[in-house]
C-alpha cells in the first residue's frame, strides 16, 4: 500500500552507518578469523596493526594474514611486524 504511494515512499530514507571495530573488540575479532594463530600476536604487536589499520576489517584482515605468513617466530616479533607493516605502506 505503501508503494502506491511514489511520493511518500521517497521521504523515507534509510541510513546505515557502519563503523570500524574498536580497540577492545579486536583480540575477539582477531581470535574468530586466525584461531589458534591469533595468540601469536602479542598485545603491543595487535596494537601496532589496529592503529595501521585504522579499526577497518577489510584493512585489518590482509595484514594480519601477511604477518601470519610472512613470520616465523612465535610470538611473532614486534620489529619484524614493524618492518612488514612498512613494506606493506610502501608497496
Amino acid at each position: 500500500k505503501l508503494l502506491a504511494l511514489p511520493p511518500l515512499w521517497r521521504r523515507f530514507a534509510h541510513r546505515v552507518e557502519l563503523t570500524g571495530l574498536t580497540r577492545a573488540e579486536f583480540r575477539a575479532f582477531t581470535e574468530h578469523h586466525f584461531s589458534s594463530e591469533a595468540e601469536r600476536f602479542c598485545d603491543d604487536g595487535l596494537s601496532i596493526v589496529f592503529e595501521r589499520g585504522r579499526g577497518s576489517p577489510g584493512l585489518l584482515l590482509p595484514l594480519l594474514r601477511m604477518a601470519l605468513r610472512q613470520s616465523t617466530s612465535n610470538p611473532i616479533d614486534l620489529l619484524r611486524l614493524e618492518d612488514l607493516l612498512q613494506r606493506w605502506d610502501l608497496a
